[in-house]
């Protein structure tokens, strides 16, 4: 056998798969248009629960992504303003008003400053990283391959309708074991 042969037989099996793919749904297509399909309200009920979970947890993981960047930029107001009121009063007369503006610049820089371990903000991205962010980022990777298997799980469940209507029809008929459709 030559490699032509061999390439043409692998491309003619490749051409016979396709066609069957291809009959195999449209049988499929044809038999939900005009004879509706058995369904199972238990299985669709879960299956479309899994699917509004999943928007659901997308949706709120964009909006912790907006939340923490409203948080960022109360962050750089808040620094803006403490270093505006530092510069201003702290060159006025009085030791009182100088001093409470270096406590409020010292309390922002508690509070927003990202590369200080202990601030508020480098917590709240700790906490929100370790509690939600990457939680959540697990659950839908998890929710993507759960869906590829649910796909998986319905193409096969619409092959296995089509071949019970072919072998059904199959059995009506009484077709000898050596017919076409029987060996199919």
């Amino acid at each position: 056998m030559t490699l032509a042969n061999t390439l043409e037989d692998s491309s003619r099996f490749l051409v016979q798969d396709s066609v069957k793919t291809f009959t195999t749904e449209w049988n499929s297509a044809k038999e939900r248009w005009f004879k509706g399909e058995a369904i199972d309200p238990v299985y669709e009920g879960v299956v479309r629960d899994f699917v509004q979970f999943d928007e659901t947890l997308i949706g709120i993981f964009s909006q912790v992504g907006a939340f923490m960047k409203g948080v960022d930029q109360l962050s750089k107001g808040m620094t803006v303003l403490s270093d505006g009121v530092h510069a201003l009063l702290s060159q006025k007369a009085e030791q009182q008003i100088t001093s409470d503006s270096c406590k409020f610049k010292e309390a922002s820089n508690a509070i927003t400053r990202a590369d200080a371990p202990h601030s508020a903000i480098a917590k709240l991205r700790r906490d929100m990283n370790f509690n939600i962010l990457t939680p959540m980022q697990s659950h839908m990777a998890n929710n993507k391959n759960l869906k590829v298997s649910l796909d998986i799980r319905k193409r096969r469940w619409v092959e296995l309708q089509t071949c019970k209507k072919i072998w059904e029809d199959v059995q009506k008929k009484n077709l000898p074991t050596t017919h076409s459709r029987h060996i199919q």
